[in-house]
């Protein structure tokens, strides 16, 4: 009883640790796609 339980809560915090990492992968590449269009969008200003 006690042992199953465990094992489940070891799943659970590997999957919450998948859910964050891919949360974190995909704020990263907003976060650059973000950065490109704040350079694209500044350069006809600043020539």
């Amino acid at each position: 009883m006690l042992a199953t339980r465990c094992y489940s809560h070891e799943l659970l915090r590997i999957r919450n640790k998948r859910k964050t990492s891919a949360i974190c992968r995909t704020f990263k590449t907003s976060t650059q796609n973000m950065k490109s269009l704040m350079t694209c969008h500044s350069y006809p200003k600043s020539s």
